[in-house]
């Protein structure tokens, strides 16, 4: 019966949906009543199952009915080598072998039309656990490797199936064991499978950037691509798999093969040296001659994320966005709607365009008033990270939302702050934002303080609030240079007619106390780079802390400190530190004046009522 099967189907070179469906009918029937000891059995399943994929047969009985099929077959097996003795097993090393062969094909073709069929994917990974390393050859681990990670969500998901971690683990063993016999295609796989399953595995990427170097020219576009995205994926947490000699070899052969790799692939490798911080001079001079040609092929998702590899590297390439705006704006309504509909631009995608736009300060109005429009329909969408992009984007290039946007907006950020519980009619109720204090991470939240701090935007009661609760946290991290720096904008930048809250004043000078408390125990721990800033903004600044104030990144841009004569807001922060004390100079002040020797206060404390300090 299955030959009969296999004979109809290789007749045609493109079966019809009919016969597609007759031979699958008659491929479920047939299966049980096969013998399963046969090895041709194996290779003609997995044979069928390739067959079905390739024509891209996705009936979901069918996969199901199949599915069913196999975990029969399976459990069967497993209980007859169970039976077995441990050293006859082993000596059956051909046989087990074989059926790791025929599995990895299978869930490969499964992974292909994407249909998880959870309860074969448990069974196979029982089976698979029970043999060792020599049972498994590269081939096989490189495509049973594809197919778990296309098909099962990350390790760090809580939807994650108790058994993937073990896998994994199992599944590395043997890829370093073989790691010498597997192709250039191999590597590629196994990196962009541990990537999408978030399982790093030290020994494993070492074996395989090692492998991959002494395999460098067979590697084709696609192969590289994959096999950088896989590496940069873990750059954040796993910073050790930052691999210059690997990027370095890539680079010299993506830029001398720029024209053989399609464009999605490009968007791939940008994307990869971005996310690992190595910009390549010489690669990106010939990306920035080949990336405006290929423009026109990308869509939303593939343009935000080229947009951001080039935000990254703070390289604004005025042909490459000259031709990303072309593609948004040329089209008609329903073109430029199919770019940027959710299936291929999510929220995410949109506000990572506006935020390359606002970091670069590519100040296109169409381009923008298009994101705009967009981000606006799709606000719920947004986490606290993104809404944090578009308001210092907004700020950035002094992007005057409508009114309406602008309430949305900032009843989004309260809403990841957990200050208030609005909700919107335009809000799904599955999309209601999350709340929490912790909701938002403390850099985007100096991110969005230093944005309220926009003529347009600016939210004093937001911003009190905001300030308050970088103080509660009280977290010494990266981020707590930065929120220096917005205290310090905001003492010298605020409106004139500012009045500010005691408790505000309070965050603001505790948060200055611990910056120096931070400085004097150890004056290195803000590694800022020097600056043509520092001199120009000493005047402006407490000259306590002068020692150590230079240009800092706050969010996505620099942060200006050269301002306005100072505001009331800075004068009421010293009227605060004057009064609270009772005695008319705090501790904060006196413990300044001492640290300096005497009395003197810095130029913006000395300040009287009504004076400005130029």
């Amino acid at each position: 019966m299955l030959r009969r099967i296999s004979q109809r189907l290789i007749s045609e070179p493109q079966p019809s949906p009919a016969v597609l469906r007759e031979c699958a009918d008659q491929l479920v029937r047939a299966l049980p009543s096969e013998n399963h000891k046969q090895v041709d059995f194996y290779w003609s399943v997995s044979m069928f199952c390739n067959k079905f994929a390739g024509y891209a047969f996705t009936d979901p009985p069918f996969w199901q009915q199949l599915g069913d099929v196999l975990i029969g077959v399976l459990t069967q097996t497993q209980q007859q080598q169970r039976q077995q003795h441990h050293k006859q097993q082993e000596a059956s090393g051909s046989s087990s072998a074989v059926e790791i062969r025929w599995l990895a094909l299978i869930l490969n073709s499964y992974a292909r039309v994407d249909f998880r069929h959870e309860r074969l994917m448990e069974v196979a990974a029982s089976v698979l656990l029970q043999r060792t390393a020599p049972s498994f050859e590269g081939t096989d681990v490189s495509q049973l490797c594809n197919a778990f990670a296309r098909l099962s969500p990350p390790l760090t998901s809580p939807h994650a199936p108790k058994y993937l971690r073990q896998l994994c683990d199992g599944l590395a063993v043997a890829a370093m064991r073989h790691v010498a016999e597997l192709s250039a295609q191999g590597i590629a796989n196994i990196v962009n499978a541990y990537a999408r399953l978030e399982a790093f595995h030290h020994d494993l990427f070492v074996a395989l950037e090692t492998a991959a170097m002494d395999k460098l020219d067979s590697f084709g576009p696609q192969e590289m691509a994959n096999a950088l995205n896989g590496y940069a994926k873990f750059a954040d947490s796993r910073p050790e798999v930052k691999s210059p000699r690997l990027f370095d070899a890539f680079g010299d052969r993506i830029a001398a093969r720029l024209r053989e790799f399609k464009p999605p692939e490009l968007v791939m490798v940008v994307n990869a040296y971005a996310k690992v911080g190595f910009h390549r001079r010489r690669l990106f001079d010939r990306l920035d001659e080949r990336l405006p040609e290929v423009v026109g092929h990308l869509n939303g998702r593939e343009l935000s994320i080229l947009a951001n590899g080039y935000a990254r590297f703070w390289r604004r390439c005025d042909a490459l966005f000259d031709q990303i705006s072309v593609r948004l704006l040329s089209a008609d309504h329903s073109q430029q709607a199919d770019i940027l509909r959710p299936s291929v631009c999510s929220g995410m995608n949109l506000a990572l365009l506006l935020h390359s736009y606002g970091r670069l300060a590519v100040r296109h109005q169409g381009v923008i008033s298009v994101l705009v429009t967009h981000i606006d329909r799709r606000l719920y969408e947004l986490d606290s990270r993104n809404l944090a992009h578009v308001l210092v984007s907004l700020a950035k290039l002094d992007w005057r939302c409508p009114e309406a946007m602008k309430s949305r907006l900032v009843a989004a950020v309260e809403g990841q702050l957990g200050v208030c519980k609005k909700s919107h009619h335009h809000q799904p109720q599955q999309h209601q934002q999350r709340q929490g204090h912790e909701g938002m991470v403390d850099l985007g939240m100096v991110s969005v303080t230093h944005a309220l701090l926009h003529p347009y935007y600016y939210d004093p009661g937001l911003v009190a609030v905001l300030l308050e609760e970088l103080h509660r946290r009280r977290a010494m991290s990266a981020s707590f240079v930065h929120q220096m720096y917005v205290c310090l904008s905001l003492v010298t930048h605020s409106p004139p007619s500012t009045t500010p809250a005691a408790s505000t004043l309070s965050a603001l000078t505790s948060l200055l106390d611990r910056v120096e408390a931070a400085h004097q125990r150890n004056p290195d721990c803000f590694a800022l780079r020097p600056s043509s800033l520092q001199d120009a903004v000493q005047e402006a600044i407490p000259r306590w802390c002068g020692g150590f104030v230079q240009e800092g990144i706050a969010g996505p841009y620099v942060l200006d400190l050269v301002g306005p004569p100072l505001s009331l807001l800075e004068r009421g922060l010293v009227e605060h530190c004057s009064t609270a004390e009772g005695d008319g100079v705090t501790g904060w002040e006196q413990k300044r004046g001492t640290e300096r020797g005497g009395g003197e206060l810095p130029q913006w404390a000395a300040a009287e009522e009504g004076q400005a300090v130029m």
